[in-house]
């Protein structure tokens, strides 16, 4: 078999290969959409690579990942003569409130209502992009989030947490859910929830439009800056990024909803109205609330 005999029944047998061994929906979707990528180029895989690997290293890694995975699929080698690149790492500093409002300013409704989602929240895009009505309930602010939305928790022992919106974003939200349609997810296309490669195309085309480059990872790297600005603790940081350990999660679900959301609302996480940037921390670091 060669490279030129991958069509959709090869990809599907790919699909079923991957879910056979329990990869996360996010994964799955990651690694069809490389190989997809490359298929509708009609390059070969060599020079496919050669090219990606001039422009954009991380791009390279991921279809390279998804080429070794597919290999193991089908039981032959497509790029054995590829190797992965070490990406350096870059020093991480969050968008500013003025990016942001410009960033923000050229975006549609429903996008700009993700955007809101994204950077208040903490969120995963992923995890943002899963969220269905059920999850969110408008009158606490109160965001109840899956590690693994395609699971039931109680089956598969998947980490399960909460976070919040601030006014402005529960705003923004509830305007773009009155203007939907009753869909099974917050932000659907085409009867499936939005994927991150169509969340991150539409950040880089209005990065285009607006001069200011921003991803969608950039929000939560801005939401955890915020959250320590104003000395919040790296406990209560990771339970509302989703990074605490399940059995805390579990645990503190119920006991503590009420302090995480003081800890919350302390957190001046307004973009359009009346921001201020922080550029240092305001105070002490506080106690955490999951003690």
């Amino acid at each position: 078999m060669n490279e030129a005999q991958i069509g959709e029944e090869r990809l599907k047998e790919f699909e079923l290969w991957l879910r056979k061994r329990n990869k996360a929906e996010k994964t799955i979707e990651e690694r069809l959409y490389a190989i997809r990528k490359w298929l509708s180029t009609g390059q070969s895989l060599e020079d496919y690579l050669l090219r990606l690997k001039e422009r954009s290293v991380s791009g390279y890694n991921m279809c390279l990942r998804a080429v070794r995975l597919l290999e193991r699929c089908l039981g032959f080698d497509l790029a054995k003569d590829f190797v992965f690149i070490r990406e350096p790492e870059k020093p991480v500093k969050p968008p500013s409130i003025d990016q942001m409002r410009m960033f923000f300013a050229g975006l549609s409704p429903r996008d700009q209502a993700v955007f809101m989602v994204l950077a208040k929240s903490g969120l995963r895009p992923y995890e943002a992009l899963h969220l269905k009505p059920e999850n969110v309930d408008l009158s606490s602010r109160t965001i109840t989030v899956y590690e693994r939305p395609d699971f039931k928790v109680k089956n598969t022992g998947a980490k399960m947490w909460f976070t919040f919106l601030d006014h402005e974003g529960l705003d923004f939200l509830a305007q773009h859910l009155g203007q939907r349609k009753e869909d099974d997810y917050l932000f659907q296309v085409r009867g499936k929830p939005m994927s991150t490669a169509t969340l991150d195309t539409m950040f880089h085309k209005n990065a285009k439009r607006t001069g200011v480059e921003i991803t969608p990872y950039d929000l939560r790297k801005w939401f955890e800056n915020r959250m320590r600005m104003h000395r919040v603790s790296s406990e209560d940081i990771d339970f509302f990024a989703g990074r605490s350990q399940k059995s805390i999660l579990g645990k503190h679900y119920l006991a503590y909803e009420g302090e995480l959301r003081d800890i919350y609302d302390s957190v001046d996480l307004r973009i359009l109205s009346n921001a201020q940037e922080v550029d240092a921390p305001l105070s002490s670091p506080s106690k955490s609330a999951l003690g």
